[in-house]
């Protein structure tokens, strides 16, 4: 089973999600507690964004 993920997102979401892409990334190199919370923490603006936005849509099929 895939998953097929296609994500239309306005510029605020896209910002927030390359912050988070990015924060990821880091944190898979040097884990730390203050790099958690910030992932949290964008995690939570993301989803929260995702909700109030008309023009951020993500559509996940399975295939």
């Amino acid at each position: 089973m895939k998953f097929l993920i296609e994500k239309n997102l306005c510029p605020v979401g896209e910002e927030i999600e390359r912050d988070l892409d990015d924060l990821l990334a880091k944190q898979r190199i040097e884990p730390t507690a203050e790099r958690s919370h910030e992932i949290h923490k964008l995690i939570k603006l993301y989803f929260r964004h995702r909700k109030e936005c008309f023009d951020c849509k993500v559509q996940i099929r399975v295939r």
